[in-house]
């Protein structure tokens, strides 16, 4: 069994209504905030002309040439906003897509909850011997490899404690939070309101999405093409169907966050390129 695939990734409304996917485990989670334009809208402006949000066969044809030719001025005219709660080290890597929005919870206004990622036991793996950015998953972890890293994940937590114990000791004792924030580890999580127009959102997920991405950060780029296929779900579709013809990309039929996604987009299973009406 792939450890990737224990668990579904689903959309519900939480408490303030809006939709929300949760990752790693529960221990963070993307929200959509907002949205601006659907399907139709993305032909439309091609077209420079006002739209209904009927998509038809016409308009779906002329974004899947758009999408094959690389002309993609119209796709940045729908637009996302999401918060994200992430682990630090994330965040880091999801703010190298400069084309994005930002604002981030700062350290410097704000005292840290004490809230660190602690991966689970199958997700920990080993170094690559292959490639050196990646990490391998063993699916048959030997009694004694199992042992030996369920010790070493408890050392983890309690570094992350005493981390946490340090920082408050810190700031009891007068520290300013700029200063004081130093001892925290990079596993500690934030939060953030990104926004992103639907072009470089896909750049995001051809990135994010590929097998030598971290796996965290795949979590997360799942998320957020669960979530836009809620606005754009022929779009979507057709850059899942398009990743998925690609080995690197791993998004076979048996991961379960595909699984939903192929229900929400295509309500079919494996996938197949999504028509319009």
């Amino acid at each position: 069994m792939n450890p990737q695939a224990k668990k579904h990734l689903s959309v519900y409304k939480n408490s303030d209504n809006f939709p929300q996917v949760d990752v790693l485990d529960g221990q963070g989670y993307v929200i959509l905030l907002d949205s601006m334009g659907h399907d139709k809208r993305i032909a439309s402006r091609a077209r420079v002309k006002s739209e209904d949000t009927e998509l038809y066969d016409k308009d779906a044809k002329l974004v899947r040439y758009m999408s094959d030719n690389q002309h993609t001025s119209p796709f940045e005219h729908v637009v996302f906003q999401f918060e994200v709660k992430a682990p630090i080290f994330v965040l880091r890597q999801w703010h190298r897509h400069r084309t994005w929005s930002y604002n981030e919870i700062s350290a410097r206004y704000s005292v840290l909850p004490e809230d660190f990622y602690v991966p689970a036991l199958e997700m920990v793996g080993q170094q690559s011997k292959t490639n050196k950015q990646v990490r391998d998953l063993m699916l048959d972890m030997p009694t004694e490899y199992r042992e030996k890293r369920t010790l070493e994940l408890e050392q983890y937590r309690v570094a992350c404690e005493q981390a946490n114990a340090l920082y408050k000791s810190l700031l009891a004792s007068g520290w300013p939070r700029e200063l004081a924030r130093m001892v925290l580890p990079v596993s500690m999580f934030s939060k953030m309101v990104a926004q992103v127009n639907l072009h470089n959102l896909i750049h995001f997920l051809k990135l994010r999405l590929h097998e030598h991405a971290q796996i965290e950060i795949r979590e997360y780029a799942k998320a957020l093409a669960i979530l836009a296929a809620r606005v754009v779900p022929y779009t979507m579709g057709l850059v899942l169907y398009d990743l998925s013809q690609n080995p690197a990309y791993k998004m076979d039929s048996h991961e379960s966050w595909t699984d939903h996604a192929i229900a929400k987009i295509f309500n079919k299973n494996p996938i197949q390129e999504p028509r319009a009406k």
